[in-house]
């Protein structure tokens, strides 16, 4: 139920990553999930903070 709510978010910051940053976001503790779906700056550091892993593993 929590992707229902955050990949929408997510993909509208990053479309091209959306679902690989969800399931990332997703493996965090309940609690920095539910603030990043409160906290839309925190969310956008989150997903900044995610794409930068992905682009650096690769």
């Amino acid at each position: 139920m929590l992707d229902e709510s955050l990949y929408p978010l997510v993909d509208q910051l990053e479309h091209d990553m959306a679902a690989k940053v969800t399931g990332m976001l997703l493996k965090m503790d309940l609690t920095e999930v539910l603030h990043l779906l409160e906290s839309p700056e925190a969310l956008k550091a989150k997903v900044v903070e995610a794409v930068e892993l992905i682009v650096n593993v690769h």
